[in-house]
């Protein structure tokens, strides 16, 4: 389909009963919608009786292939969804610059579509008419891969980095256990990609509004002082961050493993002639 020329799709959907051109096109699709949906009902009852289902299949997905060249703004639920599963199917070959293109793509050719009023995932997807789960879940996997992509292209890295901040402000009602993990993997990235003083900044706000949750301290002890690091200074301020949350204390220390940390980090200060008895302030 994608490798017709449009003369030669249009010509065969003339074929088969459904005469179209591009400003009947234009005026008579919805403004946003389903492709499919439209051509079943508008396109198909003019099919002939004898048309089999290659026929239909070529008449639905004609639709689909004229809405993305001939109105891409906004685009069908088709392409959105087209995206969305082209980024899935790089992340799962481990392609992780090309999943978080196609992405970012894909958040760029949504938010337009989105009002103020849709400020969780779940009131997003009744859009996409999807299930619940999906823009939830979509945003966890964006944010986690584009953790591993700051690492290998730091310009696409800023990129995603854009896109978080704008997916945390769009779905600002959405629960906090979602919400932070979003915001700590936001600051990694940044991190990496070389936005150190914004990246720190916003950990230490999490860290503030969220004093009893290990997860900002976490990410940023770890940024700080990764494993297999011999600065015995970074270790130090990264040995008092989490010496600090287990004085507070956080409620999830053990789910972060919080005491294995700091000893693995006394370990690491030791290993370079530090004292792993101690901790200056973080």
């Amino acid at each position: 389909m994608c490798a017709l020329e449009t003369f030669a799709l249009v010509a065969r959907l003339d074929q088969l009963g459904i005469r179209v051109d591009h400003g009947a096109f234009i005026a008579e699709t919805p403004r946003f919608g389903s492709a499919v949906r439209w051509a079943r009902e508008t396109w198909l009852p003019f099919a002939p009786a004898h048309a089999d289902v290659h026929a239909r299949d070529f008449i639905t997905l004609a639709a689909c292939e004229l809405w993305k060249r001939w109105r891409p703004e906004p685009p069908s639920q088709e392409s959105l969804h087209e995206l969305l599963v082209l980024g899935e199917d790089h992340a799962d070959r481990e392609d992780d610059i090309a999943a978080t293109e196609h992405w970012i793509r894909f958040w760029r050719a949504l938010q337009p579509l989105l009002t103020p009023e849709l400020r969780t995932t779940s009131a997003a997807g009744e859009l996409l008419e999807v299930d619940a789960s999906v823009l939830f879940n979509w945003a966890s996997d964006f944010s986690m891969v584009a953790t591993y992509v700051a690492g290998q292209d730091a310009a696409v890295g800023l990129r995603a980095a854009e896109v978080q901040g704008e997916i945390l402000a769009q779905f600002s009602a959405e629960q906090e256990s979602w919400r932070l993990p979003l915001v700590c993997d936001r600051a990694e990235v940044l991190y990496v990609a070389g936005e150190r003083i914004e990246a720190e900044r916003i950990l230490r706000e999490q860290i503030e509004a969220h004093p009893t949750s290990a997860g900002a301290y976490v990410r940023l002890a770890e940024l700080w002082a990764p494993y297999g690091i011999d600065d015995r200074e970074a270790i130090t301020r990264a040995l008092a961050l989490l010496v600090q949350a287990a004085a507070r204390p956080v409620e999830d220390a053990a789910g972060w493993d919080l005491d294995v940390r700091i000893k693995g980090l006394r370990r690491q200060l030791q290993a370079c002639g530090g004292d792993g008895r101690k901790a200056a302030t973080a």
